[in-house]
């Protein structure tokens, strides 16, 4: 397959056009490269998909920078950004938690769970009258 990103100098104009942060496919139509063409080629070549994720991660310092500065100046929605990318755990707003369960209850407690537990096995619930004895046949009377 020959795509038109075989050419060096045209793959690196678009991955300079990448750190300026565009998007990829924005780049790609910047330097007069399809969609299709640029997909097809990144796909086929690891090293150039290697490339591209450098690149886009290039774009994002500049970008964490000016975010930083801003949260220094004052702008509190600019701090919460920087420090949502940034701040290392626990500070980080995602965060994992191992949680693991025991029982603790003491050896008293266990003999008195199974003691109630022997004498409740085999018990059953009174049986209920049946439903007809349940009600009284009563007049409805309605109101003038």
């Amino acid at each position: 397959m020959n795509f038109k990103l075989n050419d060096r100098g045209l793959r690196d104009r678009l991955l300079d056009q990448i750190r300026g942060a565009h998007g990829e496919y924005a780049a790609a139509k910047i330097v007069g490269v399809s969609p299709e063409t640029y997909r097809k080629y990144k796909t086929a070549n690891p090293d150039f998909a290697d490339e591209v994720e450098a690149a886009r991660n290039a774009s994002v310092e500049p970008l964490m920078r000016m975010l930083h500065q801003e949260g220094e100046a004052g702008d509190i929605t600019a701090a919460k950004e920087w420090l949502k990318h940034n701040a290392p755990p626990p500070r980080s707003e995602e965060r994992k938690i191992a949680i693991e369960v025991t029982h603790g209850a003491d050896p008293a407690t266990l003999k008195t769970i199974d003691d109630l537990r022997a004498r409740l096995e085999g018990r059953t619930a009174p049986a209920l009258p049946p439903a007809e004895e349940d009600y009284e046949e009563a007049e409805i009377v309605e109101d003038d």
